[in-house]
This record gives C-alpha cells, structure tokens and sequence, in this order.
C-alpha cells in the first residue's frame, strides 16, 4: 500500500524504509532486502542439523520474514519503541482477540494481536512479542514496556521456539 502511494514498487521501498524509519530511530543493518554487504555476513542456515538455503526472492522487499538485522540492532528497535511509547500506542492496541480455547492461547501465551505484535500477558504484566522461522533461522522478542525490560534472540537454526520459553523464565520470574 505504502509503495502503491509512493509511486515505489518492492525492488525500491526499503530505500524509503531506510530514510523514514531506520534512519529515525537511529537503525544501521536493518533492510528489508538482501545487500551484497549483507549477503557476506550472512549466518549459514541450519534445519535438522544440515546446512539449508532459502532461494526465494531477496531483492524484493519483503515484510513477513524478510528482515535482514543483528540482535543489537534489532534491541535498539525495541528500545526506541518503548521510549516512544506514546508514538506506538495506536499500533499497540488490541485488534484481534483469541477466544478462551483458542490453540495460540495455549501454544504461545497470547491473548490478543495488535499490529503486528502479539498481546501476551505474563506473570501479571502486559508484553508485546513477535516471532517467526524462516528455513534455517528463528527470531523471537518480547518487551515490557511499562517495566522497560525485554529480550530479542535471532538463531541460525530453525524451529527453536523453545528458546521464547527459557528468556521468559529467567526474565520474568
């Protein structure tokens, strides 16, 4: 939609992401499409303990598994969300609630979904999360932002959602 009304297409939008949000909030190495800098320094992929390459389409912009980041850059992301908190209200208010038996209740601990992130509520406290696999990577994050208190991890390793459990554990005790 966003390319659509820029007159952009998906070859070019992550130059306007780089310029209106990146750049915002102070983001290097965080595109939406494959750079050959980014390309070099890719972490080798791994499903079932054998290398595996995803050959879909990188130079297109990309927004559901598509972003190419390191967790430092990704924690500034989180970071400056929550200390913009007021500018991301909107964007945090529920949109979609699971019903009581619904199996993403029971599976991940999630109540609702705003825009994009998740509503998971957890020992009392309201937390945002997202996550995903692509073929040989997981990345997962949840923050607080009333408690200013998070974690992100981004795994060269598919299906390790395990992982969420163990940093809710320690984190949220």
């Amino acid at each position: 939609m966003i390319a659509h009304i820029k007159s952009l297409n998906l070859e070019n939008l992550d130059e306007l992401y780089q310029k209106e949000v990146a750049q915002q909030a102070g983001l290097k190495d965080f595109h939406f499409v494959i750079k050959p800098s980014i390309k070099t320094r890719l972490a080798t992929a791994y499903q079932d303990n054998k290398k595996v390459f995803d050959d879909r389409n990188r130079h297109l912009f990309d927004p559901a598994g598509g972003l190419y980041a390191n967790a430092g850059a990704y924690a500034k992301l989180l970071l400056y969300m929550m200390q913009q908190q007021s500018v991301f209200n909107e964007m945090m208010k529920p949109v979609i609630e699971l019903e009581k038996d619904h199996i993403i209740r029971t599976l991940f601990g999630v109540d609702a979904w705003c825009m994009g992130l998740a509503i998971a509520p957890l020992n009392h406290t309201l937390n945002y999360w997202h996550g995903g696999n692509n073929l040989g990577y997981t990345a997962s994050f949840m923050i607080n932002p009333d408690k200013k208190l998070g974690y992100v991890f981004l795994t060269n390793a598919d299906q390790c959602n395990g992982m969420k459990q163990v940093f809710e554990n320690i984190l949220w005790q």
